[in-house]
């Protein structure tokens, strides 16, 4: 019996880095596997960077893609605690963890709590989204573009 086995992790990775490479324009840049020097030679990467530019202003977004399953709409302290370094190596304003579903829930993107010196604010936003359009067994390729008008149209609570 011959068996397969992929990396899911990597897999939902690239799917969603794909995606959102589609929507790159000269003023949108998409970037995986980023990666930075942290500490003692140790470098941190989050899953995907976007830029966007404006004029002589950039603005940075953070997304890491995680393939297991959320219970209860809460991440992980471990995966909160990624995303507040992310946010702060990149000088992002927003960070995104964004988990595979058979539903879409953008959920809100709330600030981090009694981090006053932070400028700008920094936040975070639970997502879940489906691969596949509604109502039907075909992929959505529109997933890029549903990502990018969610971080474009949410605001911070």
């Amino acid at each position: 019996m011959l068996a397969l086995l992929f990396n899911m992790n990597s897999l939902w990775e690239e799917y969603i880095l794909a995606r959102l490479k589609e929507e790159e324009t000269k003023n949108l840049k998409v970037f995986g596997q980023n990666d930075k020097y942290f500490w003692n030679g140790i470098t941190i990467r989050p899953d995907i960077i976007i830029e966007k530019k404006q004029g002589a202003s950039k603005e940075t977004f953070v997304i890491d893609t995680k393939w297991k399953k959320i219970d209860n709409a809460k991440p992980s302290t471990n995966d909160l605690r990624q995303m507040y370094v992310y946010n702060d190596y990149w000088q992002a304003t927003k960070a995104i963890l964004l988990y595979p579903s058979s539903s879409e829930d953008f959920g809100k993107f709330i600030a981090y709590e009694s981090i006053e010196s932070l400028a700008p604010q920094q936040t975070c936003a639970l997502s879940k989204i489906t691969i596949f359009k509604p109502e039907e067994d075909r992929l959505d390729p529109f997933i890029g573009n549903k990502i990018l008008r969610f971080i474009k149209a949410s605001q911070p609570h």
